[in-house]
């Protein structure tokens, strides 16, 4: 019987990087992106982020990547020289944020909203979106599909320190945040790049439990 959590990273792979290559043609246009798509490209990027941290997770623990702790750097061998490539490019946020507890959520009263005073929102000049942070979070998704064994390894370091720390102390030991996936759209839950977060988070967070097997 085939294994189906390899035939599922084999899969949401070739999802991930349709979508990465879809994002990097956005970028590649001259010029801002249009403001009408300027939505349409956060979420392509909300999505693809997405996709990639649990993809990373559940490779993570399908490979079982040994964890080796730092060493202090011996001073009769030379410094390694990395390419630079792989030293300037953007890394991907690996852990995803929690939700805001608002008064509500622990008070036993309810507790009334303020008034909105000012300048009414209509009336509010949005001022072009800003290509940077897009432009970043690209380069950071190019460089997943690019090095997927490098960002799976700092993964697995990650998952160990945090099973270390939670040992000790209450902390998260996995970097997905509560509820349903960023990006995730449940009426379009249909369609393959939706199919494929909603499983592969599942999947992902079935990793975690102790005596997973896949």
């Amino acid at each position: 019987m085939p294994n189906q959590t390899e035939a599922a990273l084999t899969r949401h792979w070739n999802i991930l990087v349709r979508l990465i290559l879809e994002i990097r043609l956005w970028i590649a246009r001259p010029g801002s992106i249009p403001r009408a798509r300027h939505r349409h490209v956060l979420h392509l990027l909300r999505l693809s982020e997405s996709l990639a941290r649990r993809w990373l997770v559940l490779n993570a623990a399908m490979r079982r990547f040994r964890i080796n702790h730092r060493k202090t750097a011996d001073p009769r061998k030379p410094p390694v020289e990395l390419a630079p490539s792989q030293s300037t490019a953007p890394r991907l946020r690996l852990v995803e944020p929690l939700p805001v507890i608002r008064p509500g959520d622990y008070a036993f009263r309810p507790f009334d909203t303020q008034p909105v005073t000012g300048i009414p929102w209509a009336r509010i000049d949005i001022k072009p979106p800003c290509q940077v942070a897009i432009t970043h979070r690209a380069r950071a998704l190019l460089d997943v599909m690019r090095r997927p064994d490098y960002h799976t390894a700092r993964m697995a370091r990650w998952l160990a320190r945090a099973a270390d720390k939670a040992r000790t102390a209450c902390s998260r030991y996995h970097p997905l945040g509560v509820g349903r996936p960023p990006g995730a759209r449940r009426r379009q839950k249909k369609t393959a790049e939706q199919s494929a977060l909603w499983w592969l988070d599942r999947l992902a967070r079935d990793s975690l439990q102790p005596g997973w097997e896949p």
